[in-house]
């Protein structure tokens, strides 16, 4: 959301799939701000791409938008934009993203890039940091830690003999 008293320009949205993930052909959009829809993953006749040498994904984004070009989002207007990724990471991993968006003041101001913030309740730009699921069941664990967790979803040692049965 275009928090400010100015008209953002030339507005762009990155985001750079990282270690531990893959990205899904075919899976980006734009579902809020213009040019909404599915987009293609070349660099064509559309709002986004997908660079696969760079492990990156661009939306041109806003009113007017056209490709390679970002457009216009006026003060209280907003922008979203979808893709998919694999997840690639081994359980106990962590995953991390953070997308920027770029834009210039149109009265003037110069361009600008701002991160994304998986947390608005903490000062700051968060990166969104996900650790990857040891286990979502007792079945995924085994030897010494046979029991899952579900709070921490991670293979842990018998705590209580409610947490795991006498082998038959």
């Amino acid at each position: 959301t275009n928090v400010g008293n100015d008209t953002a320009a030339d507005v762009t949205i990155t985001d750079f799939v990282g270690a531990g993930m893959k990205y899904d052909p075919g899976s980006l959009q734009i579902t809020l701000g213009g040019g909404n829809g599915n987009k293609t993953d070349a660099v064509d006749n559309d709002e986004a791409e997908y660079v696969s040498n760079q492990k990156t994904a661009f939306w041109y984004v806003g009113q007017n938008a056209v490709p390679g070009f970002g457009g216009d989002v006026a003060p209280g207007e907003s922008v979203e934009v979808k893709f998919r990724v694999q997840v690639t990471a081994s359980s106990g991993q962590t995953l991390t993203n953070q997308a920027v968006l770029g834009a210039k003041g149109s009265a003037g101001g110069p361009h600008k890039d701002y991160l994304s913030d998986s947390d608005p309740q903490k000062l700051g730009t968060q990166p969104l940091v996900v650790q990857v699921d040891q286990c979502t069941m007792d079945a995924q664990c085994s030897g010494e830690t046979p029991h899952c967790d579900v709070a921490s979803h991670t293979c842990v040692g018998c705590k209580t003999d409610a947490d795991c049965k006498d082998p038959q």
